[in-house]
């Protein structure tokens, strides 16, 4: 060629129908002639351009000499042009979509699709297997059956090979095949708006998966993508994949309660978009998904601004407890994606917690005291131009009060305190003091005089250690009843008194606490023990005694 003059190239592209891909025959002069250029002596090399994806290509090529005498055509070199990237969209939300690509060998194909349809039969075979059949077949014929378990066991090997397949594809592994002398340097990513705005991003070669953040929600997109190989070469752009992102979670407020709120949420559906094949996901939401609550307010004590979270699963209903009484909450929900990437915030709803009941001591006696309560009066104003504060009606069903008394140890004896109720044991009142020195001498004395020969102490009646319970009483009372008069109690005691109601719906409220003291204690009576003894008539000596006492 360098002593000829000129050059000429020929290509064609072969149909499908006009080739058995399996012949080895050269397929020149069929297909479609593409190109048929005169090149010039110093040419050795060609690149061409604008060829389709996936498509078989001959190329043959003659030299023409100094005499203008042109050669035989080469054998035709066959050849085929790579696929286009696959480009496949996993799970997305309201401001991501997770994407991945690959684009598999021949033989991963074949593979890929033999196993495919090697698990479709095996479901079409087994589908209305139920375990009573299986059993049924056991009984019957113990051979069939061991041959029918398996194919069972079979079809779950291959359906665990192609679910792992589909998963690694799915996070980043996928195959991505290239010629041996173009390796692929990267990939670029174009996203366009339904608006028209155009984004540009670049992702290296390895992870054959990138997602995109930062989009708007319930809004389309169109997204493509293209390899970018050695020496400046841009593959061609993938088929075009259209996207809706998904709509915030609205979120509504069900009931306020004194230190609760119950919420529920789900998520708004998409837009309708005339003449579109958009890929949206499915409202699915509850079992199988995670989200998150936020409960913004302020610390009734210190002021400041708090902000709690608390992990919801498996449900669309969610009761937020533990919140301060009388108190404005400001509320919101947020899905949480397996792959890694917490959804937007949705709607925001607000509310105050209702005010709890107050319970004041009228009177105190000796074993009583009048107890009356209400309903405190909120302290918070409410926001009724807000259009996301809400606010339910509620009325008082019933009153709970709760009156126990306190152990000497300062704790309630109670069982919502995990203490167990303490008992204080006391003397037996029949239990005899110790024998005093008057009383020595008054025994002594009749001993002397002959009454009896032994003088016996009475004993104690028999009777069970006597153990003191500490004073508990819970009664109930309907919405109209406003005061009660607690009675039996210890003088000189401590007490706790409770006061709980219970508000529309059956929904109880939490507990007022209050310390009472029974200031007027009685008067303790003075318990006299004597000791008698029956004395015999008869003549007896006297003796002079003495009497001694501690002056």
């Amino acid at each position: 060629i360098k002593q000829g003059k000129t050059s000429k190239v020929v290509m064609r592209r072969t149909e499908v129908d006009e080739v058995d891909p399996g012949s080895n025959k050269h397929a020149a002069g069929l297909g479609t002639l593409l190109l048929d250029a005169t090149l010039n002596p110093q040419t050795h090399n060609l690149r061409v351009g604008g060829l389709t994806p996936n498509a078989r290509y001959h190329l043959s090529i003659r030299w023409r000499s100094v005499t203008d005498t042109w050669g035989d055509w080469t054998a035709p070199e066959e050849m085929t042009t790579l696929d286009t990237l696959s480009l496949r969209n996993g799970r997305f939300g309201e401001h991501y979509i997770n994407l991945f690509w690959e684009r598999p060998s021949e033989k991963t194909k074949w593979d890929y699709k033999r196993l495919q349809q090697t698990v479709d039969d095996f479901e079409r075979q087994f589908k209305h297997l139920t375990p009573h059949a299986l059993e049924a077949e056991r009984l019957r014929d113990s051979q069939e059956y061991e041959r029918t378990l398996a194919k069972i066991k079979e079809w779950k090997s291959h359906s665990s090979i192609l679910r792992s397949y589909e998963a690694g594809v799915e996070g980043g592994g996928g195959e991505v095949t290239f010629s041996g002398g173009l390796p692929i340097q990267g990939y670029h990513i174009r996203v366009v708006h339904e608006d028209g705005t155009v984004q540009e991003q670049y992702v290296d070669e390895g992870q054959h998966r990138y997602t995109l953040s930062g989009l708007r929600h319930n809004a389309a997109y169109t997204v493509l993508a293209c390899a970018h190989y050695s020496g400046g070469v841009w593959g061609v752009w993938t088929k075009p994949l259209k996207i809706m992102t998904q709509n915030l979670i609205q979120l509504q407020i069900q009931y306020v309660g004194e230190n609760f709120v119950d919420i529920e949420w789900k998520r708004a559906p998409n837009k309708k978009i005339p003449n579109e094949l958009v890929a949206t996901a499915p409202v699915l939401q509850g079992r199988g998904y995670q989200y998150e609550v936020s409960i913004c307010y302020a610390d009734p004590v210190t002021g400041e601004a708090m902000d709690e979270r608390r992990a919801m699963r498996d449900c669309t209903r969610f009761r937020v407890d533990d919140l301060p009484v009388d108190t404005r909450c400001v509320l919101r929900v947020r899905e949480w994606d397996p792959s890694g990437e917490w959804g937007l915030w949705g709607s925001e709803k607000s509310c105050v917690t209702m005010a709890g009941v107050g319970c004041n001591v009228e009177e105190v006696g000796e074993d009583w005291l009048e107890l009356r309560w209400d309903r405190l009066p909120s302290q918070v104003a409410l926001d009724y131009e807000d259009p996301t504060f809400v606010q339910f009606p509620s009325e008082e069903l019933e009153y709970y009060v709760r009156v126990e008394e306190i152990t000497e140890s300062n704790q309630v004896s109670s069982d919502r305190d995990g203490a167990s109720g303490g008992s204080q044991s006391t003397p037996s009142p029949n239990k005899i003091p110790e024998v005093d020195d008057i009383t020595r001498f008054l025994t002594a004395q009749q001993q002397e005089d002959g009454a009896c020969d032994e003088v016996l102490l009475p004993k104690p009646i028999p009777t069970e250690k006597a153990v003191v319970v500490p004073y508990s009483l819970v009664r109930r009372f309907d919405a109209n009843t406003r005061s009660f008069r607690v009675a039996d109690l210890t003088p000189n005691s401590f007490y706790t008194v409770e006061v709980m109601a219970v508000t529309t719906g059956s929904h109880p409220g939490v507990w007022s606490l209050s310390l009472i003291h029974i200031s007027e204690p009685t008067r303790l009576l003075s318990i006299s023990y004597a000791v008698f003894c029956l004395k015999k008539k008869k003549k007896i000596k006297k003796k002079n005694i003495k009497i001694l006492t501690d002056e």
